[in-house]
């Protein structure tokens, strides 16, 4: 019997433990264009 429990990330946690960690606003919003130019790039 398995005694392992599901536990779903929820954006508020998620949002606290990424500016806990430094991770800024403006550097969110520079990775998610970044990781965007880069998922279009044919030649990779």
């Amino acid at each position: 019997m398995s005694n392992l429990k599901e536990n779903k990330p929820t954006a508020d946690i998620l949002m606290i433990s990424m500016r806990a960690m430094g991770y800024s606003f403006e550097s969110a919003v520079a990775d998610i264009i970044d990781n965007s130019i880069s998922a279009s790039d044919p030649c990779c």
